[in-house]
C-alpha cells in the first residue's frame, strides 16, 4: 500500500475504453518507478548497474520530461514548462540524463511529481478526445 493507502500496483481497467486503459497503465507505471526510488539517496540515485550508465536519477528525470513533452506539449500544444524551456535539446540531446546527477533527489521525485500533475490536469481540461490530429 501506498501511503495515501491505495494499493501500488493497481491494474488497467479490464473492461474500460482505451483511454481508460492506456492512463491506468501509465498510472500503474508511475506508482512502480516512484516507489522504487522513494527513500533512495542520493548516491542511490546515481548507481548504476554492468555496462549502463543509466541511473535511476536519470530514468526520473527523463520520464519527467516525456510527461511533459507528450501530455502537455505534443497532445495540448502547451509551451514546455521549466526547466525543460530553457534547454536546447538539439545542442545537448542528452541533457536530462546527464545532469541528473546535480540534483537531489527530492529535486527529482518533484520535478517527475509535478511534471505528473500537469498531464494529470491536461487530461482532465480536455482529454484525448479533444485532440484533433494535425
Amino acid at each position: 500500500m501506498s501511503e495515501n493507502d491505495e494499493p501500488l500496483l493497481v491494474e488497467p481497467p479490464v473492461a474500460g475504453n482505451e483511454a481508460d486503459t492506456l492512463v491506468g497503465s501509465l498510472e500503474r507505471q508511475r506508482r512502480t518507478l516512484a516507489w522504487k526510488c522513494s527513500g533512495l539517496d542520493a548516491p542511490g540515485m546515481r548507481a548504476t548497474t554492468a555496462a549502463s550508465s543509466m541511473t535511476l536519477g536519470g530514468l526520473l528525470k527523463h520520464l519527467a520530461l516525456v510527461e511533459d513533452d507528450m501530455l502537455s506539449h505534443k497532445l495540448f500544444g502547451r509551451p514546455p514548462s521549466p526547466p525543460w524551456d530553457a534547454v536546447d535539446f538539439d545542442a545537448d540531446p542528452e541533457w536530462e540524463w546527464r545532469t541528473a546527477a546535480e540534483d537531489t533527489p527530492g529535486q527529482l521525485m518533484a520535478l517527475g511529481e509535478e511534471a505528473v500533475a500537469r498531464s494529470r490536469a491536461n487530461l482532465r481540461r480536455g482529454g484525448p478526445a479533444a485532440v484533433t490530429p494535425s
